[in-house]
């Protein structure tokens, strides 16, 4: 006879680690990580039984974690090259000095900050 909560917890293990995979592959997009990782570690908790979880409910879980993990250490890394780039500084600097001076001559933006 088939235990339908092992089953169902088998089930959600099995959605954890598909979602934690996804994660740890897209972590270079902009959502992927958060939200597969995210749901990976919860439905990596939730298929936890009294006994404890599966081999494969851990793994989504640790997964799911370092898919996020991957993804903030790949913005914090590219926003550091960035901004070491002097150059590139000038030039935002410049094209949100253009922007804010576009609004504020359209007469849309109140004109509140002062970005010289």
């Amino acid at each position: 006879m088939i235990d339908n909560k092992a089953v169902k917890t088998d089930g959600l293990a099995t959605a954890a680690l598909i979602l934690a995979i996804l994660g740890a592959l897209g972590f270079i997009f902009v959502f992927p990580p958060f939200v597969f990782g995210a749901t990976a570690v919860a439905l990596g908790l939730l298929s936890g039984t009294r006994e404890g979880m599966t081999l494969k409910a851990k793994i989504a879980v640790i997964m799911g974690a370092l898919s996020m993990v991957m993804f903030v250490v790949c913005v914090v890394s590219a926003v550091r090259f960035l901004m070491s780039n002097p150059e590139f500084v000038y030039q935002f600097r410049d094209t949100f000095q253009e922007i804010y001076n576009e609004l504020e001559n359209s007469g849309s933006f109140s004109g509140r900050y002062d970005f010289t």
